[in-house]
C-alpha cells in the first residue's frame, strides 16, 4: 500500500503499487495509476490479475456532481454461446462457481480466455481526453492600422474601425466575402479570398472560439481589434472532432499506458543517478532552484551529497 497526497494504491504485490504511485507522482490520475498497476501486476503475479483480468472503477467527481461506476469484469467472447459446452459438463465446481468440463476446455487453452475489459474501462473513463478537436475553416478580412515610433494614431485607428464596420454591413447584405477580402483586406490571405484554411479549434484563442461557436457556416464575426488592426472572420465549415470508438482509440490508449510507465521508470533512473552523484555548487541561487525543483517533484529520494 502506497500513499501520494490524497490517493492510495492497493495491489497484492509491492511492485504494482510502486508503479501506480509513480504514475500519480508524475501527474497521472487514478485511472492512469490503476492501469499501470494492473500492467505490472500481470507480470509479477499473473494469475487472475493484470490488464486483461477483471476490474471495476468507481468515479467520484464532486465538482461535476458525478458519482458513477464502470464494470470491467471480463465478459465472454462474442462468439460464445450458452449451449456450446452443454455436452461436456462433468460436474459442478467444488466452490460452486462454474462447472468442470471434459478436457478442461474452460480452464486451459484459447477457448478459456475472456475478452479483456480493463482497456475498455480506461476508454470509458478517458473519453473526454481522447476526443479530437474539431477543425474550422475560416476566412479573414483585415483592415490594418498604421503604426509609427510614436505609436498608433487615434484618427487612423478610428478610420480603420469605421472601414471595418462598413465591410461588416456589406457582408450582411450578401456581398461575397471572398470578393471583399480580395478587394479590401490588408492581409496576405487576400490572394486566396481571405482563406486561412483548416484550423484546429483548440488552437484558437478562447475569445475567438466563443465568437466562432455562435456562428453557422457562412456567417461572420463583428470587427474585432487585434494587434494588426481590425479583423473580420467568416466561418466556412466545421469538420472532424468527436469521441473515437474503442477500436479507433486502442493504439492511443496503449501508447498512453506505455508512456506513463516509461516516464515513471525514467524518473527512477534519474533519482538513482542523483543519489550516486557528487555535486559541487558554484552558485547558491542555482542550488536553491535545484532544491525547489526536487521538492516540487515530490520524490522521497535524498538529495545528492553536496560539497
Amino acid at each position: 500500500m502506497r500513499y501520494q497526497k490524497q490517493a492510495m494504491i492497493v495491489a497484492p504485490q509491492p511492485e504494482p503499487t510502486e508503479a501506480g504511485a509513480d504514475v500519480l507522482r508524475e501527474g497521472g490520475n487514478a485511472v492512469d495509476a490503476g492501469i499501470a498497476c494492473a500492467l505490472v501486476q500481470g507480470v509479477v503475479d499473473p494469475q487472475m490479475c493484470g490488464i486483461a483480468g477483471f476490474g471495476s472503477c468507481g468515479i467520484y467527481m464532486p465538482g461535476k456532481k458525478f458519482h458513477g461506476y464502470i464494470d470491467a469484469h471480463a465478459p465472454a467472447p462474442l462468439a460464445a454461446r450458452p449451449d456450446m459446452w452443454a455436452n461436456l459438463i462433468e460436474s459442478e465446481a467444488r466452490d460452486g462457481y462454474g462447472f468442470i468440463l471434459r478436457g478442461r476446455v474452460n480452464d486451459i487453452g484459447y477457448k478459456s480466455i475472456c475478452a479483456p475489459a480493463n482497456l475498455k474501462m480506461y476508454y470509458e473513463a478517458h473519453k473526454d481526453s481522447l476526443a479530437a478537436s474539431p477543425n474550422v475553416t475560416l476566412r479573414e478580412i483585415l483592415v490594418a492600422v498604421p503604426t509609427s515610433e510614436a505609436g498608433v494614431n487615434v484618427a487612423a485607428d478610428e478610420e480603420a474601425a469605421a472601414k471595418a464596420e462598413d465591410i461588416v454591413k456589406r457582408l450582411k447584405t450578401g456581398e461575397p466575402f471572398a470578393r471583399l477580402a480580395a478587394d479590401m483586406s490588408d492581409a496576405p490571405s487576400k490572394a486566396n479570398g481571405g482563406l486561412l484554411g483548416d484550423i484546429p479549434f483548440n488552437e484558437i484563442a478562447p475569445e475567438v472560439q466563443k465568437e466562432i461557436s455562435a456562428l453557422q457556416p457562412g456567417q461572420v464575426t463583428p470587427a474585432r481589434r487585434t494587434p494588426r488592426g481590425y479583423q473580420i472572420l467568416q466561418l466556412d465549415a466545421r469538420s472532424g472532432g468527436g469521441v473515437p470508438t474503442m477500436e479507433e482509440a486502442r493504439d492511443r490508449i496503449s501508447e498512453r499506458v506505455f508512456d506513463e510507465k516509461r516516464r515513471g521508470e525514467f524518473q527512477k533512473y534519474l533519482v538513482k543517478l542523483r543519489s550516486q552523484a557528487i555535486i559541487e555548487w558554484k552558485n547558491d541561487e542555482v542550488k536553491k532552484a535545484y532544491d525547489a525543483g526536487r521538492a516540487a517533484q515530490g520524490t522521497a529520494a535524498a538529495v545528492p551529497p553536496a560539497r
